[in-house]
């Protein structure tokens, strides 16, 4: 349970950090990516980290939103951006 609380944290911590930056513009997807790969507890990204990141940027591109921590809840609770 520890080990999960950690994980928790660690993802947390790089969704807030990665918020604080975030513009419509640009989107980071290295640093989410990162996220991703921290998601599963992994430290280095691989490709399906990669896929998500960009699914992820493109869903918010096409809807206008920022990439947040809220917006990656409502895109991965599959209600869509």
């Amino acid at each position: 349970m520890r080990g999960l609380n950690r994980r928790l944290e660690r993802i947390a911590r790089m969704a807030r950090d990665r918020q604080a930056g975030a513009t419509a513009e640009a989107v980071d997807l290295e640093t989410w990516a990162r996220l991703f790969a921290a998601a599963r507890d992994v430290d280095e990204p691989g490709p399906d980290d990669w896929q998500a990141a960009e699914a992820f940027a493109a869903a918010c591109v096409r809807m206008g939103t920022r990439p947040t921590w809220a917006a990656l809840a409502r895109w991965a609770g599959g209600e869509g951006l």
